[in-house]
């Protein structure tokens, strides 16, 4: 939950569907990070949350048994050279909006949405502002994220999908009518040039389907 600043935790009951909070019923960051999308490990023995607000992905190791989360590590998605300060989160639409800050000019991160690589060597970022992917390696032993590059993409990037083979990432971009197709790097995880289609304008969100 962005604004909550929480990962909330629930039991779910297969036959009923109902959902059960759990003990503890969440898991927050540190204030101002903002939790919004997340990614398993193909394991199932890692949660990676992306925060909106700070561009930061916290790991989180499962507990098979109880279902719970336990904090691991914390690694940003936009090196310092970008210049962006922190998001603020936005008042839940029809709660009465918080008193303005003083103003700040600087551009703010404005991170969008996370992907593994099948195989979980590889995971992959959005940012907004900057308009970048960010690549990130993933330990075969602990599960723990390096940072390792990003890479410019489409205006305002907002959706972006692996291939079921994880061989191509393609991303959209809010400002843009093309997507981009990416070749990915099976040893390091880097993105070749990409090849671009043109979808219309206002590309939100990506899914592959596959065919029978």
């Amino acid at each position: 939950m962005l604004g909550a600043n929480q990962v909330l935790q629930f039991t779910f009951d297969s036959t009923t569907g109902k959902l059960t909070p759990n003990q503890p019923a969440a898991v927050s960051p540190d204030a101002g990070h903002g939790p919004r999308h997340m990614i398993f490990s193909p394991n199932s023995k890692n949660l990676y949350v992306l925060n909106e607000l700070s561009g930061h992905v916290t790991q989180y190791a499962i507990d098979a048994g109880k279902g719970t989360l336990t904090l691991v590590d914390s690694v940003d998605s936009v090196p310092k050279e970008a210049g962006l300060a922190w998001g603020t989160a936005q008042a839940p639409v029809g709660a009465s909006p918080a008193p303005a800050a003083a103003k700040d000019d600087k551009p703010k991160v404005w991170a969008a949405d996370i992907q593994i690589t099948p195989n979980g060597k590889f995971l992959y970022t959005t940012e907004r502002t900057t308009n970048k992917i960010a690549l990130f390696t993933v330990a075969a032993d602990t599960g723990k994220l390096a940072y390792v590059a990003n890479y410019s993409t489409e205006a305002q990037p907002r959706g972006i999908r692996i291939d079921p083979t994880g061989q191509y990432l393609i991303a959209s971009g809010e400002k843009s009518d093309r997507v981009s197709v990416y070749k990915i790097d099976q040893a390091t995880g880097k993105l070749g040039e990409p090849n671009r289609y043109p979808v219309g304008n206002g590309a939100n969100w990506v899914e592959i389907v596959e065919l029978q």
